[in-house]
């Protein structure tokens, strides 16, 4: 507990966030607020404070305290911030993507590190999933070598869904407007195509459209035309719309569902190869948990991860490769070919056939002489008939967060370009497609915790 000698600091602490926290109110309501006399109060205390203060920084009995935690946008923290609360919570709307946190340490010889000891010790942005996102904020003690932990508080922000179950619940009896959403107006890639929630042209009502959809045929590709369907009260309200009943479809065909059984049956004596960043790797642990029908383990690995035993009941192997591996300079990361070849040898024997599946890509690094390049080491490892699917581009790097890229608008717009290059490539050079760029960035702020804004899928 803060010591009774350290307490008279909270004043300044307290006093001041509520002055800035009311600084944009109306003189009128400043006065209301009672601001005024806490001001004074403050100003006539600071005599007396100060010098308490300032042996509270130098007392030892402070180093594991921190001495104020805010964000920005300047938000409340529930409980209120005080030196011995180390858990707290926030909640904040769906349109807010971004939070910057600041901390700062009690003790003199004390840093506020973010993340965990080796952290930055200054405010960093943090993008918020839709969720929960943790924020660790880590007490160290500068006076070693090493810096030593000394205590830990845990912020816990919330972000909302766009709209809450609580509100209004869909009932599949009404009829509701059938609406689609082919790129959002605030992320948008094609600058010539419509933007925004739309009516579908060839549907009166959801119930119809859903009726349409199941006379289509069965898509042979994974890269068709399409958008997202979802149904509305009013096309032009976003608010009004049913999020949860969202789903991607092609213009032209339908993607089959495919129950767990004939999936099982269908991946039986297939050895699936995954290459690629986080966002492949979560493919791949989506595709394990459709085998298993839950996951028995899951490792956030950068490197090699292979999955040879109990998966589907023995029938299946799996194994992941990271690429690239962009904590490394440039000229010392390992290439395509050299990762590639690595997994192989940890998954021979393979089978020169569509026994073995080979899935490549993620949300950035992946061109067309990456696809040039792949073929030619397949074809060294006589492995050139086994079947390759390429995952193109996917939504992220839009927001400005520390650690990693900011892409610039016109960046996003060009790579739309070279996302249809990938695909004729590809099909080239007989390689099959899963087109990943439009379904993720017509709904970019969907994504789940991780500063990448990259990740659509929650392992749990």
């Amino acid at each position: 507990m803060l010591s009774i000698r350290l307490q008279p600091f909270l004043t300044h602490v307290n006093v001041r966030p509520s002055l800035e926290r009311h600084r944009s109110r109306g003189f009128a309501d400043f006065l209301d607020a009672k601001i005024i006399p806490d001001a004074i109060r403050m100003l006539t205390a600071r005599r007396k404070v100060a010098p308490q203060v300032a042996r509270a920084l130098r007392d030892q009995a402070s180093l594991p305290y921190l001495r104020w935690l805010r964000v920005s946008p300047a938000k409340e923290l529930t409980p209120a911030f005080h030196p011995n609360v180390t858990e707290y919570r926030l909640d904040v709307p769906y349109d807010q993507l971004v939070l910057r946190v600041r901390a700062r340490a009690l003790y003199c010889h004390a840093e506020a590190r973010l993340d965990d000891r080796l952290g930055p010790a200054r405010p960093i942005n943090y993008t918020l999933g839709l969720g929960y996102n943790r924020v660790s904020v880590v007490v160290v003690d500068i006076r070693h070598p090493e810096a030593r932990v000394a205590n830990a508080y845990v912020l816990t922000v919330f972000r909302r869904p766009e709209i809450s179950d609580g509100i209004r619940r869909f009932d599949a009896d009404r009829s509701y407007a059938a609406c689609n959403l082919k790129q959002s107006c605030e992320l948008r890639i094609y600058p010539r195509e419509p933007c925004g929630l739309q009516r579908e042209a060839q549907a009166r009502t959801w119930a119809s459209m859903l009726r349409q959809a199941e006379e289509l045929k069965i898509c042979h590709s994974g890269h068709e035309s399409g958008r997202w369907v979802l149904p509305c009260e009013n096309c032009n309200i976003a608010k009004t719309c049913f999020w949860n009943e969202a789903r991607w479809m092609p213009v032209n065909c339908r993607y089959a569902d495919i129950a767990n059984l004939p999936l099982q049956d269908c991946l039986a004596g297939k050895k699936l190869l995954f290459v690629g960043d986080s966002t492949n790797r979560g493919m791949m642990y989506y595709v394990l948990m459709r085998l298993n029908g839950t996951l028995g383990e899951w490792h956030k690995s950068h490197g090699i991860l292979l999955h040879r035993r109990n998966l589907n009941g023995g029938r299946t192997d799996a194994g992941f490769a990271y690429y690239p591996q962009f904590w490394l300079p440039t000229n010392r990361r390992p290439p395509l070919g050299a990762t590639l070849r690595q997994l192989v040898n940890g998954m021979t024997p393979l089978e020169n056939s569509a026994k073995t599946v080979l899935v490549v890509g993620g949300v950035h690094w992946i061109g067309v002489k990456h696809l040039t390049s792949l073929a030619a080491t397949l074809r060294s490892l006589n492995l050139g008939n086994v079947k390759v699917i390429v995952k193109t581009f996917g939504s992220g790097f839009h927001q400005k967060a520390d650690g990693v890229h900011q892409v610039a608008m016109k960046d996003l717009q060009n790579m739309g370009n070279t996302n249809r290059d990938l695909i004729r490539r590809a099909k080239q050079l007989r390689m099959d497609v899963v087109d990943t760029y439009n379904m993720t960035s017509a709904r970019f702020k969907d994504f789940m915790q991780g500063n990448c804004a990259c990740h659509f899928h929650r392992v749990s």
